[in-house]
């Protein structure tokens, strides 16, 4: 887009993925690369501008983190799991990277705090927002399927079966089901079946 698209679709993936072999067109869902071209077309695609944008999901991550142990114990102790979390080996290293396990770790935690308060308040609201930031997170990384054992699992564990009689409860699944379900639906690839690019590139 940024080239003024000289090159017809398929030929340009064709030479990407011969300079990044790496690239699995489709294998990925699409969220995170779109973020990281918007950021690099509003900035600089230079890695150190990318390694800010990196920075950014993890500061946003500890904030997240911290806020949500604020609420509840203190802020001291919210101040002090944003600093630990930030301090985690793993999670120094994937900062270091571009890669999408921080993004997705963000979107995940996100999707669960919104769940956590859909069971304090039984609004609906509460359970479209965590099929919301559920549906970023699946269109992140395919591994926050996890987010699909939340709402049954957490509805047992809180002896609370009833729930699954309420209307509110299904929101959730029918906002990821628009808004993810399409993606992995009709994307080739997107279930992490096959690694690299679709077949149908031709490489």
């Amino acid at each position: 887009m940024a080239a003024g698209a000289p090159w017809p679709p398929i030929e340009f993936a064709k030479r990407y993925y011969l300079h990044y072999p790496r690239i699995g067109f489709g294998h990925w869902p699409p969220l995170f690369y779109a973020l990281e071209a918007a950021w690099m077309l509003a900035f600089s695609p230079s890695m150190t501008s990318v390694m800010m944008l990196m920075a950014g999901f993890t500061a946003l991550f500890a904030v997240l983190t911290g806020w949500v142990v604020e609420r509840e114990f203190g802020r001291t102790a919210g101040i002090a799991a944003g600093g630990v979390l930030v301090c985690l080996p793993a999670v120094v290293e994937l900062s270091g990277a571009v890669m999408l396990d921080i993004p997705a770790a963000l979107f995940a935690f996100w999707a669960v705090e919104r769940w956590a308060r859909f069971l304090e308040s039984g609004r609906l609201r509460d359970s479209a927002a965590f099929g919301a930031v559920a549906s970023v997170a699946l269109l992140t990384h395919g591994a926050t399927v996890f987010l699909a054992a939340v709402p049954p699992v957490s509805a047992l564990l809180q002896r609370r079966p009833r729930l699954f009689l309420r209307p509110a409860f299904w929101a959730a699944a029918a906002v990821v089901a628009a808004i993810a379900g399409p993606w992995y639906a009709f994307a080739p690839g997107a279930r992490h079946e096959f690694a690299g690019i679709p077949r149908s590139l031709g490489v």
